[in-house]
């Protein structure tokens, strides 16, 4: 895939994730006391995370996609 597509690709799958796909790994007790352990804000971010519907989309806002850019040769990676 060129670079350009695979950044496109990128923001898209942030822009649409729901909190039904991240739920599994990401939204588990474990996870976020691993996280909280590190960074206390973040693990109460992902405990608000869990109480949101299963079609939130937690990273569909700009803030989280946008800096993802391709700058320089956007032809696709050597094999």
């Amino acid at each position: 895939m060129d670079r350009t597509p695979a950044v496109e690709e990128a923001q898209r799958y942030l822009q649409q994730i729901t909190i039904k796909k991240i739920r599994v790994q990401w939204l588990t007790k474990e996870a976020i006391n691993g996280v909280a352990q590190h960074n206390y804000t973040s693990g109460k971010q992902l405990q608000e995370l869990t109480t949101k519907s299963d079609n939130f989309q937690p990273f569909a806002g700009v803030k989280y996609w946008a800096a993802f850019v391709c700058i320089g040769n956007p032809s696709p990676f050597p094999k």
